[in-house]
């Protein structure tokens, strides 16, 4: 897994906005506002978009990160926003995939790395890496 630079987030904007228009977060609505919205946040650096790349060196999908601080006390935590893979790919993708995020949240201060997802698969497979599913995510839509 590579971070992007803005340069290239702009060149495979087509492909990285057809991943969030399938795995937005449900903290937002996939507006085409919202979404420009989202790929400005990336070019200015304050979201992180990472190229999940497979064994054979193609692209196979995108991760969209950001960095959250707590306004109350400050702590940092790596939100994972946004997954999104063509294929599934190999432990030891998902493995190099989740090392890359750890040093990333480690050299930004960050305590702890955090995601959203309804989706199975991903829960069994990230709590084979240390990851915790102990809470759940309440919504209610108000419109």
């Amino acid at each position: 897994m590579i971070k992007l630079l803005p340069g290239q987030i702009s060149n495979q904007w087509d492909f990285i906005r057809a991943g969030l228009l399938v795995a937005l977060p449900p903290i937002t609505i996939p507006t085409a506002e919202n979404l420009r919205t989202i790929l400005v946040q990336m070019l200015c650096e304050h979201m992180q978009c990472w190229a999940v790349l497979g064994e054979d060196k193609e692209v196979k999908g995108y991760v969209l990160t950001y960095i959250s601080k707590d306004p109350h006390t400050n702590a940092r935590t790596l939100i994972i926003y946004s997954l999104c893979l063509n294929e599934m790919v190999s432990k030891e993708t998902w493995e190099t995939g989740f090392e890359t995020l750890d040093k990333f949240a480690k050299a930004n201060d960050c305590f702890r790395i955090a995601a959203y997802t309804n989706i199975p698969e991903v829960i069994s497979i990230v709590k084979k890496f240390n990851f915790s599913s102990d809470y759940t995510y309440l919504i209610k839509d108000v419109i």
